[in-house]
């Protein structure tokens, strides 16, 4: 089973555009047989992965990362009204996609996208971060490989999906296939094209694959500004969510009130006089008193 893709031309650069979703010339109909290329452009990524919506099983809440600020795509709409996503892209969806358009190069060497890949080809994962995963190396130390990874966990790492179904959490982009001829895996989110073969730095990160074992995952976080993806940094720190911040002001509300409390009661009750002496204590019953239970014997 192939994934699903879009209108492929091997000429064409790849389309970076929302179009056909409701935000650009929305369309129901992302093919053409006149003019293939009209409804969503040739070689859309994005559209290509929002087939995948409009055709499985599936609710726009999948495409959500808890991790982000990004809500659910096409509320209260139907979502076979459009054949893209709304923009701006990581508003409505956290996660990238294999791109399926490759090079020419890539076809000849009998590049594929589909049910047959091994464990070692992604399917999509967490965001794209961009220009940052160029600048890392396959052994930097964790701290330097953090822009390489996804801003959806603050990048710390991301959830890969494989082509076999399993999902696995990597703390390096170079979590793809193991390349033939270099000391480590595919970065999976850039191109090969003008990699450094030593240590992996380098690439493109709107390339199309090149090769067998070049997985592309698009489009990135810088694609879509304005969203509270962009202003993450690598090295910084998740904010509070609001359910932290209630617990914290309802833990600060005890503290302050329960002092407060004991100073005014302090204030209220009059101050201690002379000791008194002690009144005189009952004589301790015959018999130890009953006290009640619950529940009552022989019940429960």
């Amino acid at each position: 089973m192939r994934f699903p893709r879009t209108y492929y031309d091997a000429s064409a650069p790849l389309d970076k555009s929302l179009t056909g979703g409701g935000s650009a010339n929305p369309t129901a109909t992302p093919f053409d047989a006149v003019k293939p290329e009209r409804p969503v452009g040739a070689n859309n990524t994005m559209a290509s992965f929002y087939l995948l919506l409009k055709s499985g099983d599936i609710t726009s809440d999948v495409f959500v990362c808890p991790s982000t600020d990004a809500t659910r795509a096409y509320q209260g709409m139907d979502v076979q009204r459009y054949s893209n996503w709304q923009s701006p892209y990581a508003a409505f969806n956290s996660y990238s996609y294999n791109c399926p358009f490759p090079s020419r190069n890539a076809v000849s060497s009998g590049w594929r996208f589909d049910a047959t890949l091994g464990p070692e080809i992604p399917f999509a994962a967490d965001m794209n971060p961009g220009a940052g995963a160029t600048g890392v190396a396959f052994n930097s130390p964790a701290k330097e490989m953090q822009p390489g990874n996804s801003p959806n966990h603050w990048f710390e790492g991301q959830q890969v999906a494989y082509c076999d179904g399993h999902i696995e959490w990597q703390t390096s982009p170079f979590a793809g296939m193991q390349r033939t001829k270099d000391p480590f895996r595919d970065n999976i989110y850039v191109a090969y094209a003008g990699t450094n073969a030593s240590n992996g730095k380098g690439g493109a990160v709107w390339g199309q694959p090149g090769d067998t074992s070049d997985a592309v995952l698009l489009p990135t976080a810088q694609d879509s500004p304005g969203t509270t993806l962009v202003t993450r940094v690598a090295g910084g720190s998740p904010p509070l969510e609001a359910k932290n911040i209630i617990i914290l002001v309802v833990g600060l509300l005890i503290v302050v009130g329960g002092s407060g409390f004991t100073y005014w009661k302090a204030r209220k009750e009059p101050e201690a006089g002379p000791p008194q002496p002690l009144a005189a204590m009952p004589a301790q019953a015959a018999t130890p008193q009953a006290y009640p239970q619950y529940p009552p014997p022989g019940v429960g």
